[in-house]
């Protein structure tokens, strides 16, 4: 599991050297290729994030896992973004998962707010769908660095974890997205 991954890196190599607000500890970013029934649906960026979270936790390590997934139709696009959070304790045992209150997408100097809000499969995480056009306008933007925010509360600070991908991330989401716009062409 990512999680076991986390702990020993941190553990062997970066627990001893950290103390900057939210270092980034690890990250992990894939390239995923969403089904339906046999069908290219969607691509996704997902990600893992280990951190240290100075901001709540007194520089403890937390886990952000989530995506970023854009779907294509002949009628519709629209873009998804789920974000779960996982504290981690000194010993490096995981703790539970915490609130997320808010989500959101930054690329260079624009802020991407969801459109809608919507039910997530873990209560603790923050799902949202983006509209048409800010999924578009996402896609050609947020490649090849974004930073996904998250709040903890309500009222509280936002936390700012960069994901950033590799020239063999970008060619597989280059290639999902073209198969995926080929799949809706008349």
């Amino acid at each position: 599991m990512r999680l076991a991954i986390f702990a020993a890196t941190c553990f062997a190599a970066l627990w001893p050297s950290c103390g900057h607000a939210q270092t980034v500890l690890m990250r992990d970013v894939t390239i995923q290729k969403v089904p339906q029934a046999g069908t290219l649906e969607g691509c996704s960026v997902a990600f893992d994030v280990g951190y240290q979270d100075h901001t709540h936790r007194q520089g403890l390590p937390s886990v952000v896992s989530g995506s970023v997934t854009w779907y294509l139709q002949r009628q519709r696009t629209w873009a998804t973004l789920k974000v779960v959070g996982q504290d981690i304790s000194a010993a490096m045992v995981p703790i539970g998962h915490f609130l997320i209150t808010n989500a959101f997408i930054d690329v260079d100097t624009s802020t991407y707010l969801a459109d809608e809000q919507s039910t997530c499969e873990h209560p603790q995480g923050f799902c949202a769908v983006y509209d048409t056009e800010k999924a578009v306008r996402l896609m050609s933007n947020a490649m090849p660095a974004f930073i996904v925010a998250f709040n903890r509360h309500a009222t509280g600070m936002d936390i700012r974890l960069p994901i950033v991908m590799q020239e063999p991330q970008l060619k597989e989401m280059a290639e999902c997205m073209g198969a995926l716009i080929a799949r809706t062409r008349p």
